[in-house]
């Protein structure tokens, strides 16, 4: 999906909107040898400008740099005064592992490439998308409609040439109304978030409980109950 970025204003509705191409793009390249020039000729004529390398060229491209920030692939967590960083990805290594490559030393690679720690809570991970999936439908049908009612404020307030201009009597009530509508709408908005936050909230409660009290006690009731099978069978091995 190609879009300009000066029409690109709000990130979630370019999410929403977002169509796959089906084509597979290259995130990064490693590019060697001798590379030639895209200059013209006459801009290759200039002083300093040469049509190709003098040597090969080792240089690796990548189509974005996001992906070396570290809210994209680890987590930083307090524990006892100290940062803890928990990898959620390898883009990390992958970095250190094109400076080594460049470089020429590449014992390291392995090394770095063998699978990250991280596993996450799939049956978690369903449970929360389908507590956000219940309210996004919600939340932009609001949104959608605070959109629309923002419009006709702005429409009932401006006049033809965007200047402001005296409103009649009737015009102040369908403000006022709308005005109102505006407030209840961010109001709906503002539930339907809590909601979201609070199911969420409640989902990682019961894992916190299940946790802490129910695996514990099954951990306990098998200890009773393993040796006390243990112990009738010796008894019926002996009878």
């Amino acid at each position: 999906m190609d879009l300009p970025m000066k029409e690109v204003h709000d990130p979630i509705k370019l999410i929403n909107n977002f169509q796959p191409t089906g084509i597979s793009y290259d995130f990064g390249v490693k590019l060697s040898g001798i590379a030639s020039s895209s200059f013209n000729d006459s801009e290759l004529s200039g002083e300093g400008h040469v049509a190709k390398s003098e040597k090969d060229i080792n240089v690796v491209l990548f189509s974005d740099a996001d992906f070396i920030r570290n809210a994209f692939w680890a987590r930083i967590q307090k524990f006892l005064d100290t940062n803890v960083i928990e990898t959620t990805s390898d883009n990390g290594s992958l970095i250190t592992n094109v400076l080594d490559s460049l470089t020429g030393y590449d014992e390291f690679i392995n090394l770095r490439n063998k699978e990250t720690p991280f596993r996450p809570f799939v049956v978690v991970q369903k449970l929360q998308a389908e507590a956000e999936q219940k309210y996004l439908g919600q939340e932009q049908q609001l949104q959608s409609q605070l959109d629309e009612i923002l419009d006709k404020i702005q429409n009932l307030s401006a006049g033809r040439n965007g200047e402001n201009v005296n409103l009649s009597e009737k015009q102040l009530i369908e403000l006022s109304s709308f005005q109102m509508q505006v407030e209840q709408t961010r109001k709906q908005l503002r539930e339907v978030r809590r909601n979201l936050s609070k199911d969420i909230d409640l989902l990682a409660n019961q894992i916190n409980i299940l946790n802490t009290f129910l695996i514990p006690i099954l951990l306990i009731i098998l200890m009773f109950i393993i040796p006390r099978q243990l112990g009738i069978r010796k008894r019926k091995n002996k009878s």
